[in-house]
């Protein structure tokens, strides 16, 4: 009867301490959980913040949507010294629409967006003064082409973001259009994680 009391007694002291364990294992987890809590409680706050933030430029977007619609006009005009001709200067044309569709534009119902490119290589130019009645010319490829559409692509993006940049606040015919708040706008693009 001593030996079982005695193994009774060794099982419950290791019961005691898987349940010592237990509960220290369990006080972590809560540490561990109300941790967490005010992380996501500090999340909360922030994305609440943020949310404040948005609605207050929903609300002024929606104000001015009356009188400021999405439709305006942008001319794009792409220049380059490469031998192209008339057919690739139209896809090359083509290509600034892809860098206007890069900044957000919808090209909504009521812009009037243009695009045009032209070609200030010499060879292309047409002398009243030649007097044969044909001439032979260089022009790039086709295949020789897709660099210069990325770099039409790439300066038409960047032209206009240029333009929204460096925009004043502008005023006629009754009319005010702000210019763009720029650290406001850092600001709001470095919460968003689109710049850095």
């Amino acid at each position: 009867a001593s030996e079982e009391l005695q193994s009774t007694n060794e099982e419950l002291e290791t019961t005691n301490e898987e349940l010592q364990s237990t509960v220290e294992e369990l006080e972590t987890t809560n540490e561990e959980l109300q941790s967490s809590n005010e992380e996501l409680e500090t999340m909360n706050e922030e994305l609440e913040s943020t949310n404040t933030e948005l609605q207050t430029i929903n609300n002024e977007l929606q104000e001015r949507s009356g009188k400021d619609k999405a439709d305006g006009s942008c001319m794009m005009v792409i220049a380059t010294d490469a031998p192209i001709d008339a057919r690739n200067l139209r896809r090359l044309a083509a290509r600034a629409w892809l860098g206007m569709a890069r900044t957000g534009s919808a090209a909504s119902n009521g812009s009037g967006d243009y695009a045009i490119a032209f070609s200030t290589a010499s060879q292309l130019r047409i002398h009243t003064s030649e007097k044969p009645p044909t001439q032979q010319i260089e022009l790039l490829t086709n295949d020789a082409m897709s660099p210069l559409f990325l770099a039409a692509i790439e300066a038409t993006e960047e032209a206009i973001y240029n333009s929204m940049f460096r925009a004043t606040t502008m005023s006629g015919n009754g009319h005010t259009v702000e210019g763009l708040p720029i650290d406001k706008t850092i600001e709001i693009l470095k919460e968003h994680r689109s710049i850095k």
